[in-house]
């Protein structure tokens, strides 16, 4: 082949590249506004599907539903930079458990590590091959030399929504609305007990953000229950994501 065909072929794979990533862009998008994704949702579209799928418009049920929105918006234009798929899934059931995990130090997060767990899985595995690893990793803690290192602090709270703090980009309206249809509105200046969600200490949601928006639409002094965790946002997370991991191997 003569070095003119060799470049030639070279751009054609080069411009292939670029085809499939902007396939995948566009996919991407449709599949966001497909979703509703609030971030990039106005209002009035989402008032008009809420509508829609409900059989009554959110304003007359709802005082301040506009208002909310628009700030859910900007929270979520503020500080939500983690993609979806890269955030941790803890199930509610399972939140208790990941509390006792960590109060009595089963998850081997602090040194000194338990090298040969970690040399096996890593420190924070993304996914677990077997039950029988995933086990051996969610009680590491208690087999790194030191019993008490890997004790941390995380307590069964109430807080109001309005005070929490969403970190993921991707939240969907049409999730919320599914909420709505199935469970019907909360009760504004409400407690919920049920369902969990995972907060840092600084309040930054670690899961459970469609209950969040799901609460905050209709009163951000709504008050959920929280396991709020002593452990900066970055750690935590990807902590919870090896431990949803875990349970699912």
């Amino acid at each position: 082949m003569s070095r003119k065909h060799r470049k030639l072929s070279k751009q054609i794979k080069q411009l292939e590249k670029r085809l499939t990533r902007l396939e995948n862009a566009g996919h991407k998008l449709l599949m966001k506004r497909k979703e509703r994704e609030i971030s990039l949702t106005p209002v009035d579209d989402a008032l008009a599907y809420a509508g829609k799928k409900l059989g009554y418009d959110l304003r007359e049920r709802v005082p301040g539903f506009e208002i909310h929105y628009a700030n859910l918006q900007s929270l979520i234009s503020l500080h939500g930079e983690r993609e979806r798929r890269h955030m941790p899934v803890v199930h509610w059931r399972e939140v208790k458990r990941l509390q006792r995990a960590l109060v009595d130090g089963h998850l081997d997060i602090r040194p000194p590590f338990n090298e040969r767990v970690a040399k096996l899985l890593g420190r924070q595995p993304r996914q677990f091959d077997d039950q029988e690893l995933a086990a051996r990793w969610r009680t590491s803690g208690l087999r790194d030399g030191d019993p008490h290192d890997d004790m941390v602090e995380a307590e069964l709270v109430t807080v109001a929504v309005g005070d929490l703090t969403p970190i993921q980009a991707e939240i969907y309206f049409k999730k919320v609305v599914g909420k709505y249809r199935k469970h019907g509105l909360p009760e504004r200046n409400g407690v919920m007990h049920e369902k969990p969600l995972v907060i840092s200490r600084d309040n930054e949601i670690i899961d459970g953000h469609h209950r969040f928006a799901t609460f905050y639409l209709v009163d951000p002094t709504i008050e959920v229950a929280a396991l709020r965790v002593d452990i900066a946002t970055d750690r935590l997370l990807s902590i919870s994501r090896s431990y949803g991991a875990s349970l699912v191997a």
